[in-house]
């Protein structure tokens, strides 16, 4: 079982170490390599892929004080080499939409090569909370958004599980939380709940669809380009009627002269969250 737990652990090395360095600032177009370097390690005969540069091919990959020192389709030499023939090294991947947040979770999210696991779609109740049970136990980066099932989970019941480590709820509060589900909140827990919303979203912590919600209402980006690239389309449409905004006439996006608006790529969303690096 100790010799399994090795084999894995040099192929997480092959899938993500090299690129868990480029997550952490490092130049993947560096190509030149001293012929006299001696590297920590090298990654040898893997296919590198780099999304930026649109490399594609069998490349040596040296690294030293964790960073990339060295792409090379030259034989490097380092003081502890992995042969990663057969297999992809590629830079980190971000998962925007991830449930499971707990510690075995990160475990095979590390084996796929996820170098940063995101829940921004529930999200949670408490972000201090959440980040709190997670400091320094986790083996990859985490983040998450204020959520409005979980909010109004709390409010209507007074309980919370928004550390989301896996924790079972007793009977009763499992009850409770099924009750609250099917009856309609009061104004009073509207408040709260809409308190609540805002504290997070001041945070920093709002949902990528908020984001997306944001950048259309001021004009940003136009109505398809949120709803294509929105988590829940569906979602998106209603909180953009429910706000009072036309959902069939899209407002005039920010642009430059003579850009065709119907020609724009689909956009990323620049969704605030508090990132923890491990």
């Amino acid at each position: 079982m100790a010799a399994q737990g090795v084999k894995l652990g040099i192929r997480i090395a092959v899938a993500a170490a090299a690129l868990l360095a480029v997550y952490f600032g490092v130049g993947a177009k560096k190509s030149a390599a001293p012929e006299d370097a001696t590297y920590d390690i090298v990654i040898a005969n893997g296919n590198v892929m780099d999304p930026e540069s649109g490399l594609d091919a069998v490349r040596n990959v040296g690294i030293s004080g964790g960073q990339i020192r060295a792409i090379s389709s030259e034989a490097l030499k380092g003081k502890q080499t992995i042969d990663a023939k057969g297999l992809v090294v590629a830079p980190g991947f971000i998962d925007l939409h991830e449930h499971g947040q707990e510690p075995r979770n990160y475990q095979f999210q590390a084996r796929d090569g996820v170098t940063t696991s995101l829940e921004l779609e529930a999200g949670t109740a408490d972000v201090d909370s959440w980040y709190a049970a997670r400091e320094g136990k986790s083996l990859i980066n985490y983040g998450v958004s204020i959520g409005h099932i979980p909010v109004r989970t709390k409010v209507l019941t007074k309980i919370s599980s928004d550390s989301g480590l896996g924790g079972k709820l007793s009977p009763a509060d499992m009850a409770a939380q099924d009750a609250a589900a099917h009856r309609q909140a009061t104004p009073e827990e509207l408040v709260q709940m809409k308190e609540a919303m805002e504290q997070g979203i001041q945070e920093g912590c709002q949902t990528f669809d908020q984001a997306l919600f944001a950048m259309y209402r001021d004009g940003i980006i136009v109505l398809d380009q949120a709803l294509i690239n929105a988590d829940s389309a569906n979602n998106l449409r209603l909180k953009i009627k429910l706000a009072g905004l036309k959902v069939d006439q899209e407002p005039v996006p920010a642009q430059a002269p003579g850009q065709d608006a119907s020609r724009q790529e689909p956009v990323q969303a620049a969704v605030g969250f508090r990132l923890r690096k491990n």
